[in-house]
């Protein structure tokens, strides 16, 4: 591949003239180079590679190989202090799969920011239920939000309900703030890079925002009630029966799901709010290592997403596609053995 290489003297002359080839003329000096590449194809036109001069395949050899050596080296960190950016950084080299995967990792955490603010709602309105302050229910739940919002908002504590602001995991939703928006960050600088436009999280939509069905629990529900009919023998016309009353009943509760989701909003916000003023630094290692786990699931899911975004977009080329879309295959599978490691780890 180098003209570096020792050979004996007339061996490629041969090599080529054996072949019936012409041997490629290797040039000596850019000038000499610029003049030889005007009458070749793109592929085959000479440049200087640390002092050497070597076509443009040679090149594009040179860094498939290098590509498959690092993509074969294994992560080094471990998994104590394992930093999913910092693997990005090691496994992918085309700035727009980066952008793209990036902004996922952002809706990930801020998903995960507001699921934490919501844990820690339930957690107050079932301690004040059980302290006797409030009842369940719609109305309580609009009747307790409006109270926590009230209290935050003057920087009052929770007393009067039998609470404080730190009543739930306040520490953990602090610092799921503090990754979100260190990701959040480095999503944005990847799209700047990438030329792409950042969409970031709007957190108040995603908290007034319903659960989105979940169509395989439905399908598994109804699953069960043909298996009960058949064992007990009921007429084809009560088990559609059956099936309808099912059906209208996951309308209902999506429904009152959707409400309550929508009326707790202000409260969710409230509780955000509040650990933002105090939010922690925080590196994904810091992290509760089920929900370090959890992360890392939802993230190489979005490994296979980015794929067929990237697939999507006129500004990648099919060279580009291809490259990094194996890129991506091999991230996911390095996830894939770092949730392995995780699973061992837990079952010490």
């Amino acid at each position: 591949m180098s003209r570096t290489h020792t050979v004996p003297a007339g061996t490629m002359a041969s090599a080529f003239a054996n072949a019936g080839i012409t041997a490629p003329v290797i040039p000596t000096s850019l000038s000499e180079a610029a003049e030889l590449n005007a009458s070749l194809p793109i592929a085959q036109q000479w440049v200087n590679y640390n002092g050497e001069f070597m076509s443009r395949l040679a090149m594009q050899a040179l860094a498939d190989e290098a590509d498959e050596e690092r993509a074969c080296t294994p992560v080094t960190t471990g998994i104590e202090y394992f930093d999913p950016q910092q693997l990005i950084e090691d496994k992918l080299t085309n700035q727009t799969a980066i952008a793209v995967l990036r902004s996922s990792m952002s809706w990930i955490t801020g998903a995960r920011v507001i699921g934490t603010a919501r844990n820690i709602f339930f957690h107050m309105h079932q301690s004040a239920i059980e302290a006797g302050t409030t009842m369940g229910g719609i109305d309580a739940y609009a009747e307790f939000t409006n109270a926590i919002r009230e209290s935050w908002a003057d920087g009052e504590a929770l007393e009067d309900m039998g609470l404080t602001p730190d009543t739930g995991n306040m520490e953990a939703l602090r610092k799921m703030i503090g990754l979100h928006r260190n990701w959040s960050m480095q999503a944005l600088q990847s799209n700047i890079m990438a030329g792409l436009r950042y969409e970031e999280p709007n957190l108040d939509e995603m908290t007034s925002s319903p659960m989105p069905i979940d169509a395989l629990a439905q399908e598994k529900e109804l699953t069960v009630i043909r298996l009960e009919a058949e064992a007990d023998g009921i007429s084809p016309e009560q088990l559609e029966a059956d099936i309808k009353l099912a059906k209208e009943k996951f309308i209902r509760d999506y429904k009152a799901s959707a409400e309550r989701t929508k009326t707790i909003a202000p409260a969710i916000m409230a509780i955000y709010t509040a650990a933002s003023t105090s939010m922690q630094e925080t590196e994904f290692w810091q992290l509760n290592v089920e929900i370090r786990a959890q992360m890392l699931e939802a993230l190489r899911r979005s490994t296979l997403k980015a794929i067929q975004t990237l697939g999507k977009m006129r500004a990648v080329t099919v060279s580009e596609y291809v490259k990094a879309a194996r890129e991506l295959k091999e991230l996911h599978a390095e996830l894939g053995n770092v949730l392995v490691a995780y699973a061992a780890r837990a079952a010490h």
